[in-house]
C-alpha cells in the first residue's frame, strides 16, 4: 500500500499568532486512521519555522485527520503560538 500527503493549494491560514495548514490524502487501496496519522506526521513540520514570515516559530498544537473515502482523507495541521506565563 502506498500512502502519498500532498499539501493542499489552499495553505490554510499563519498569523503570528497561530495557523493551520491543510494536507489532501491518497492512498492506493483502503487505510486505517493509524496508518495514515503516520504517513502525515512524517510529512507535517513539527513547527511553523518554514511556513511563517513573521519570524516567529509555532509548534504544532494539533494534528486533525478526517476520513472522506476509503482512499481519500484530509489532514489540517494546527499550530499555535505558546502563552506567555504571567510571573
Amino acid at each position: 500500500m502506498s500512502i502519498t500527503v500532498t499539501q493542499a493549494y489552499d495553505l490554510g491560514t499563519l498569523t503570528s499568532q497561530n495557523g493551520t495548514v491543510a494536507y489532501i490524502v491518497t492512498c492506493t487501496e483502503a487505510a486505517t486512521q493509524a496508518q495514515v496519522r503516520a504517513a502525515v506526521q512524517a510529512v507535517v513540520p513539527r513547527n511553523s519555522a518554514m511556513l511563517s514570515t513573521y519570524g516567529t516559530v509555532m509548534p504544532l498544537s494539533d494534528l486533525k485527520i478526517t476520513h472522506l473515502t476509503d482512499v481519500l482523507w484530509t489532514a489540517e495541521a494546527v499550530y499555535k503560538r505558546p502563552q506567555a506565563r504571567n510571573a
